[in-house]
């Protein structure tokens, strides 16, 4: 009998236990659903918040971009008015010159009608007074052009010795000419094209355009003909360059040094054989 009483104790107690929980987690899901629907209500009135300060901003950019056309509406009109007022006052004021000028000629004529007994050198005096009146035409625009006479010496031509110049391009193209002999690729070229300073230029053209093989052979024969330009040797190590041959642009980079290197020591020793 005492058993049954605490098994069924027991179960009571259970059930109580079972119901508290399930009004526990009833509570809590009330509750959570109270705190999401605040949630929910709160974002929604941030939302319409934020909604309401872009409409009232789209509203006051609106506003504002139609008082700036309005305003310039308005400076296009006041500008308009202020130019055909002044067209209005250059019509009047090319109407009274022209009224004036009427009655100018109109006085004239009628003194040149009472003056023409007189003979007609009256009417020469009054012709010329008429064309001292009149304004003349502006002159029209023109350019002078100057070409300058080309020159291989920087001087200027009332400053430089013409005869010396002279002597020494000659002297210059002879040796060119007794050098050229003894390359045979040249025989074929124009005089021009034998002068080192063209080739150098023509490969300064090629490699602009990246025809590094053709600008490697123009410097090449201009080195052949002047072996004392440090610039030839720097322009090919460019065009090396461009075509990953890092040997032969180190090799040409290294003349360049030497050879700036050989005419600093030479002018250090003039410079010190003047002092």
């Amino acid at each position: 009998m005492m058993q049954r009483i605490r098994e069924k104790s027991i179960l009571q107690a259970q059930e109580r236990a079972k119901e508290a929980t399930e009004a526990k987690a009833a509570a809590k899901r009330e509750d959570q659903k109270y705190a999401l629907s605040v949630m929910m209500k709160i974002e929604e009135e941030e939302r319409k918040k934020i909604e309401d300060m872009k409409e009232n901003e789209r509203i006051k950019a609106t506003k504002e971009l139609e008082a700036w056309k309005e305003y310039q509406r308005k400076a296009e009109e006041q500008k308009k008015i202020q130019k055909e007022e002044k067209l209005c006052q250059k019509e009047k004021q090319i109407k009274e010159e022209r009224k004036q000028l009427k009655c100018k000629t109109s006085t004239r004529n009628s003194a040149s009608r009472n003056l023409a007994p007189k003979g007609r050198n009256s009417e020469n005096i009054f012709t010329e007074k008429l064309k001292e009146d009149s304004i003349p035409a502006p002159r029209s625009v023109g350019s002078i052009k100057i070409n300058f006479t080309p020159r291989v010496f920087p001087t200027a031509l009332r400053e430089s010795q013409v005869a010396e110049e002279e002597e020494w391009l000659h002297k210059q193209a002879e040796a060119r000419r007794a050098m050229n002999t003894d390359i045979p690729e040249l025989c074929d070229l124009k005089e021009e094209e034998k002068n080192p300073e063209w080739l150098k230029d023509k490969g300064n053209k090629l490699f602009a355009t990246e025809n590094y093989l053709a600008a490697i052979n123009a410097y090449n024969l201009a080195i052949r003909l002047n072996n004392k330009m440090p610039l030839l040797y720097l322009n090919r190590a460019a065009c090396h360059l461009k075509l990953k041959n890092l040997h032969k642009a180190i090799e040409d980079s290294s003349k360049v040094w030497i050879s700036i290197y050989d005419i600093w020591c030479f002018k250090y020793i003039l410079l010190l054989i003047g002092l």
